[in-house]
C-alpha cells in the first residue's frame, strides 16, 4: 500500500496467510484474508496466485469447520478453479481435501481411496500431480483416512512415503499439514510398535511427539490439540495407570 504495489497484494497475502501466520495464530483466521487475496488476484490479473489462495483455504476449512460446511465450500472452490482455468494445476491440491471430506461424511463408497464425486484416484490422475507439495498432500490425505478408518497397514505405507526428503521439506512449511503429519504419523508408529514389539517405531513416534511439543512451545496454537492427542496415545501405549490415561484423553478432547 505504501508504494502503490497493489498487484503484489495477492502474492504477499497468500504467502503470509498460508505459510507465516498459521504458526502463530489459529489457522481459521487466515481463511478470510486468503479469500480476499483471491479477489485481489482476479482484479489485477494474477490468476495463478488467486486460484492458489483459494485452494489454500481447504486445509484450514477441514481443520476448523464442520464437515458439511467444509464440503460445501470445497465444492465451490474446485468448481471455481476449474471454471477459471480448467487445465490448471490448482485443482490437484483442492480435490484431495474435498474427496477426503466426502469420505469422512460417508458420501463415498470408499473409505481410504480418494474416489468419488470430487476425484478419481488412479495412475493417470496421480501422474498429473504437479509438484512435491501437492504430492505430499495427496499422501497425507491417504494417511489421515487410513488412521480414521483403522487401516493400519495402509497408514504405515503412507507415513513411510511421506518420509521422502522432498515431501518432508514441503510439509514443514505449512502448519496444518506438518502438525497432521506428526500426529497421525506418531499414532501409526505407536500402532506398529505394538505389533512388532521393538523400540524402533516407539522412538519414531516419540520423535513426532517432540516435534509437536516444539511447535507448541514456539506458539503454534493449532499444534496443541494434535500434541495432546498423541500424548494421550503415548500414555496409553506405556500402560500407565488408568487415571493418567483418562486425564490425558480428557485434556485432548477439551
Amino acid at each position: 500500500e505504501k508504494y502503490g504495489l497493489y498487484e503484489a497484494e495477492c502474492a504477499s497475502a497468500m504467502m503470509s496467510n498460508f505459510i507465516v501466520f498459521p504458526f502463530s495464530r489459529p489457522c481459521g483466521e487466515s481463511i478470510e484474508p486468503l479469500n480476499r487475496a483471491f479477489q485481489s488476484g482476479l482484479k489485477y490479473g494474477k490468476l495463478h496466485f488467486a486460484l492458489s489462495s483459494l485452494g489454500m483455504t481447504c486445509p484450514m476449512l477441514l481443520l476448523t469447520k464442520p464437515l458439511s460446511q467444509s464440503e460445501k465450500r470445497m465444492r465451490e472452490i474446485v468448481s471455481t478453479q476449474i471454471q477459471l482455468l480448467e487445465s490448471g494445476i490448482h485443482k490437484y491440491w483442492s480435490q484431495g481435501f474435498w474427496q477426503q471430506t466426502l469420505n469422512l461424511m460417508g458420501s463415498s463408497d470408499h473409505m481410504v481411496e480418494l474416489i468419488g464425486e470430487a476425484m478419481q484416484e488412479d495412475e493417470g490422475y496421480i501422474s498429473c500431480i504437479p509438484d512435491p507439495m501437492a504430492f505430499a498432500n495427496f499422501y497425507l490425505r491417504k494417511l489421515e483416512l487410513s488412521c480414521y478408518f483403522g487401516c493400519h497397514h495402509l497408514a504405515l505405507k503412507y507415513v513411510k512415503l511421506l518420509e521422502c526428503d522432498d515431501h518432508v521439506a514441503s510439509l514443514q512449511r505449512v502448519c496444518p499439514l506438518i502438525v497432521s503429519k506428526h500426529c497421525f504419523g506418531g499414532i501409526t508408529y505407536l500402532a506398529e510398535a505394538k505389533c512388532v514389539k521393538t523400540r524402533y517405531y516407539q522412538r519414531k513416534a516419540k520423535k513426532d511427539l517432540k516435534s509437536l511439543s516444539k511447535l507448541v512451545d514456539k506458539g503454534c496454537i493449532d499444534a496443541k490439540p494434535f500434541y495432546l492427542v498423541l500424548k494421550a496415545r503415548f500414555t496409553a501405549f506405556q500402560k500407565k495407570d488408568v487415571d493418567s490415561i483418562r486425564m490425558d484423553f480428557d485434556n485432548a478432547i477439551t
